[in-house]
């Protein structure tokens, strides 16, 4: 099943999805790096789950066949990041020192501008995907090729395409090698 956006991005540059790839790739090592204070940090296992994850993120988004499941994963681990840091921050716990990056401390508002700014690289990454793109056009085609057939099935055999500037366009795909 194809979702029908109502909107799509023809052509992203190639570094967006790249410079979300090297963001997660470089939380993940400030993550190992940080040292000896993930071991009396309340957010250890927040972050430790959190470093496949964002290396698996780098991998997928910088890899185009993985793209477009590395975004929408992206998207999901942004908006789970911020009901988390939301809660937290809420109930008086301290998320400046929460890890995400770290040893880099941040107040609670810039957290949420930094998941804003992922997330919304992640979620132009995924509408603009080029495989989904082709997808939609080639289930278009299909369905233009199966309107035709019925056509011609109604017809006896007599109904030819349409011309030209009938109203009707049809892609005219290349030859098919068997």
């Amino acid at each position: 099943m194809t979702i029908r956006l109502p909107w799509r991005i023809e052509k992203l540059p190639n570094a967006v999805p790249a410079i979300l790839a090297l963001i997660y790739l470089a939380s993940a090592i400030l993550k190992i790096d940080r040292g000896g204070t993930l071991c009396f940090d309340p957010w250890a296992p927040a972050n430790t789950a959190m470093i496949p994850l964002e290396i698996g993120l780098s991998y997928f988004l910088w890899t185009k066949s993985g793209r477009e499941f590395g975004a929408l994963l992206s998207c999901a681990a942004m908006l789970g990041a911020a009901l988390l840091l939301t809660w937290a921050h809420l109930s008086g716990r301290d998320v400046r020192g929460c890890g995400c990056f770290g040893a880099i401390r941040m107040p609670y508002e810039a957290h949420l501008v930094l998941i804003a700014f992922l997330f919304t690289l992640s979620f132009l990454t995924l509408i603009s995907s080029e495989r989904l793109a082709a997808r939609i056009e080639s289930r278009d085609l299909a369905e233009m090729r199966a309107t035709f057939a019925q056509r011609r099935l109604e017809s006896g055999g007599k109904c030819s395409p349409p011309k030209k500037g009938a109203g009707d366009i049809i892609k005219q795909s290349p030859p098919r090698r068997t």
